[in-house]
């Protein structure tokens, strides 16, 4: 019985540990993508990238002068690459901000696809 009533409890403990987590969302709506690329578009400035525990796809709008870091790829020894340095395959982790309005956009234009819309910004380590 005090075997059952340690388990119940250790549970209980736990699982109020989960409730409390850190969501991966800041409260400023950034967050840090790490994710495969699985189409990149220069004229667009866009990648799109699958997140590597999720599965949850991220439609990537990458401004002038926003960084981000390939740390599986071709390219990955470049210190500050551009978006003409991601190829198709590569993973990157990329620091972006949620933007609202163009995600609502984007799940009506993609067919059966549920894409998120967000904008790169400065990667800092």
């Amino acid at each position: 019985m005090k075997r059952f009533g340690l388990i119940v409890m250790l549970m209980a403990i736990f699982g109020a540990g989960q409730a409390f987590a850190v969501p991966s969302r800041s409260a400023s709506g950034r967050m840090l993508l790490h994710g495969k690329v699985t189409e990149v578009d220069l004229k667009e400035r866009t990648m799109t990238l699958t997140e590597y525990k999720t599965g949850r796809k991220y439609l990537v709008l990458v401004p002038a002068g926003s960084s981000f870091k390939i740390f599986a790829g071709l390219r990955r020894n470049l210190s500050q690459p551009r978006l003409e340095d991601v190829f198709k395959g590569d993973y990157v982790d990329c620091k972006v901000r949620v933007e609202g309005s163009a995600e609502r956009q984007a799940r009506g234009a993609q067919p059966g696809g549920d894409v998120t819309v967000v904008v790169a910004s400065t990667l800092s380590r």
